[in-house]
């Protein structure tokens, strides 16, 4: 298991500097990255995930889902 955890942490490093390297490369070809406002969306959808409040477990798999937020990470290269 440990074996599997491990690899799992590389497999993300290097994803993310890949993904770094290829939003640089587009970026110095000139082009624009638009990154949109996620918050409608976020509001548009709550009533879904309201649905599965009396659900502990699930719900409790929905958040921590929603509190990873990947796309973040990419905002915040891409500021730099």
């Amino acid at each position: 298991m440990q074996a599997v955890e491990e690899s799992v942490e590389v497999q993300r490093k290097e994803w993310m500097r890949s993904e770094q390297h290829a939003l640089e490369s587009v970026k110095k070809e000139g082009v624009e990255i638009i990154i949109p406002d996620k918050q409608p969306f976020i509001d548009a959808v709550q009533s879904v995930y309201d649905i599965y409040k009396e659900d502990d477990e699930l719900y409790s798999l929905i958040e921590r889902i929603r509190a990873a937020d990947p796309a973040l990470k990419v905002e915040e290269r891409l500021s730099k």
